[in-house]
C-alpha cells in the first residue's frame, strides 16, 4: 500500500495583473479542507498537483502525468448539512469483503485438516505437533479477519484511523484505490495487457455529483512537477450560484475531478476527486482592501486543500498459503522429476530390448547360414562318391 496526495488550488487575478491563490478560511462545519474566497467576476485559474508521500507504505507508485481536470456538480446546502466531504468507502469495502473471503477459504481448509487429524484413533507426535500449529494458524485468521473489518488505530491496515494530525487544508479521512491486481488476466505491471479506456476509481462518485453537470478544463502541464493548471470561467456552469454573492447561511460545493497517469504500474490511470467549498463575495471597497492588506496572512492560514488516497494493489497473502504453494511447488517437482526418471527407464528397457532383439537375429542368421553350408557339402559328396562307385563299376566290366 501506498499513500499520495491530491492538492486543489485556485488562483485569481489581483489588481496587479497577476493570478494569486485565493484565501482559504476554516469553518467547522466544512470537512473538505475550507472555504475559498472568491470575488465575484473575477478571472481564475485551478491549480492541481499530486504527489506520492515519502516514507509511507513499500509499494512503488510513481506518478507521470495529469492527463485531464474536469470540474462542476455545483450545489448549494445549507450550514447544518453534515458529510459534504470526498470520502469514498466502496473500493474500501470491496477490498475487505475480498479479503475476508480468502481468509475465511483459508480457514474452512485447516478446519478440514483439523478434523482429519482429531479423528484418528492413534496420533503419532507428528500429528501432535501438527494440530498444535494449525490451531495457532487458524487462531491467527480469527484475529486477522478482525483488524481488516476493524482496524484498529495507527495500525497500518487499509482504513485504519491514524493519530497523526494532517496538514492544513488536508481531508482528516482518506479514500481507499484498490488496484486488485490478482482478478482476472490484468497484469498492472504489464502494459501490454492493459486494456485504455481502464480507469481505477471512475466510478467512485460522490454524493451530489453529477456527469452531466461536469466541465473539461483545458490544462497546462508543469514539467517540475506532477501538476497542471486550467483557465477556470465559473460562467460556463450556468450557475447563479457562482455568479451571485453567496448567502451567509448557505454553503456552495463543487467537485474537481483529477485524472493521473501513473509511471509504476506502467499504465494505470486513476480518477481522482476533491470536493471543494467556495464562498463568492462581492468586490470590497477601498477600504475593505486596505484593512484586508493591513491583517495580512495569518500563520495557520493555507492556501489549497487536499485529499489523501491509499492505494492498494492487492490483497495481502494469508499466512500459510506461501508454505503451501512452496509444498505444492516442490511436489509438483517431485511429480516432474519421478515421471522423468521412469520415461528414462522405459527408454533404457527398450533399448536393451532392441540390442537383444538384434542379438537374437545375428545368432539365428549365423546358424541357419551353417546349417545351409553342411547341407551344400553333403550333397557334393555324396554325389562325388556315387560318380566314383559308378566309374568303378565300369571299369571292372568284362568285355563281350
Amino acid at each position: 500500500m501506498c499513500t499520495i496526495q491530491l492538492w486543489v488550488e485556485i488562483r485569481e487575478l489581483d489588481d496587479c495583473g497577476q493570478y494569486m491563490p485565493v484565501e482559504i478560511h476554516d469553518r467547522p462545519d466544512v470537512s473538505c479542507g475550507g472555504v475559498y474566497q472568491l470575488r465575484q467576476g473575477q478571472s481564475r485559474r485551478l491549480v492541481v498537483s499530486v504527489a506520492p508521500v515519502e516514507g509511507f507504505g513499500s509499494y512503488p507508485v510513481v506518478c507521470e502525468r495529469i492527463t485531464g481536470i474536469t470540474i462542476g456538480s455545483v450545489c448549494r446546502v445549507g450550514k447544518m448539512h453534515a458529510g459534504c466531504d470526498s470520502y469514498n468507502d466502496e473500493d474500501l469495502k470491496r477490498l475487505r469483503t475480498a479479503w475476508s473471503e480468502r481468509l475465511m477459504r483459508r480457514r474452512e481448509m485447516l478446519g478440514e485438516k483439523l478434523h482429519s487429524i482429531i479423528d484418528k484413533t492413534d496420533k503419532s507426535k507428528s500429528d501432535s505437533e501438527l494440530q498444535t500449529m494449525l490451531v495457532d494458524e487458524w487462531v491467527m485468521l480469527v484475529n486477522e479477519r478482525n483488524a481488516v473489518l476493524v482496524p484498529q488505530v495507527d495500525s497500518g491496515l487499509p482504513g485504519a484511523p491514524s493519530s497523526k494530525g494532517v496538514p492544513p487544508g488536508m481531508e482528516q479521512r482518506p479514500v481507499t484505490l484498490f488496484l486488485d491486481k490478482d482478478a482476472g488476466t490484468t497484469n498492472y505491471m504489464n502494459p501490454t495487457t492493459i486494456q485504455k479506456d481502464s480507469q481505477i476509481g471512475a466510478n467512485l462518485q460522490l454524493p451530489l455529483e453529477n456527469d452531466a453537470l461536469m466541465k473539461a478544463l483545458q490544462s497546462e502541464h508543469h514539467e517540475s512537477k506532477v501538476r497542471a493548471s486550467a483557465s477556470w470561467d465559473s460562467s460556463i456552469h450556468n450557475s447563479p450560484d457562482l455568479n451571485c454573492q453567496t448567502a451567509a447561511q448557505d454553503r456552495i460545493y463543487m467537485i474537481v475531478k483529477v485524472s493521473v497517469l501513473l509511471g509504476f504500474p506502467a499504465g494505470v490511470q486513476v480518477t481522482l476527486r476533491k470536493r471543494i467549498c467556495v464562498y463568492v463575495y462581492k468586490k470590497l471597497s477601498t477600504f475593505g482592501t486596505l484593512m484586508r492588506k493591513m491583517t495580512g496572512v495569518r500563520p495557520d492560514q493555507t492556501s489549497k486543500t487536499g485529499i489523501m488516497y491509499e492505494i492498494v494493489p492487492s490483497i495481502p497473502k494469508v499466512a500459510g498459503e506461501e508454505n503451501e504453494k512452496a509444498d505444492e511447488e516442490d511436489e509438483n517437482e517431485n511429480v516432474l522429476e519421478q515421471y522423468s526418471q521412469g520415461i528414462s527407464s522405459v527408454e533404457s528397457i527398450l533399448e536393451l530390448e532392441k540390442m537383444r532383439q538384434d542379438i537374437a537375429l545375428k545368432e539365428r542368421l549365423s546358424t541357419s547360414g551353417r546349417v545351409s553350408r553342411t547341407k551344400s557339402l553333403s550333397q557334393i559328396a555324396l554325389s562325388r562318391s556315387l560318380t566314383s562307385s559308378r566309374n568303378d563299376s565300369c571299369s571292372t566290366q568284362k568285355p563281350i
